[in-house]
């Protein structure tokens, strides 16, 4: 779900930043992180989940630029 005209809109400075923006989206999408470890563990249950038997995790830039989980586990198709 993305939200552009949710948040409303400055009175003279042309609306709001493209940051302001992302993080609305995020919070209407129901995932703030506010740490990276509380990303990486929400993946991890989500592997142990999916019954996973090898798991791995690789985080890039101290998370700046990546954080990924790659399991073996199945996936529920709808």
């Amino acid at each position: 779900m993305e939200v552009d005209d949710a948040v409303p809109r400055g009175g003279g400075g042309g609306g709001e930043s493209p940051h302001i923006r992302r993080l609305v989206n995020r919070i209407a999408a129901g995932k703030v992180i506010d740490r990276t470890s509380s990303a990486v563990q929400d993946l991890i249950e989500n592997t142990i989940d999916a019954d996973s038997s090898i798991i791995s995790v690789t985080i890039k830039d101290g998370s700046l630029k990546l954080i990924q989980v790659s399991d073996d586990g199945y996936v529920i198709r709808l």
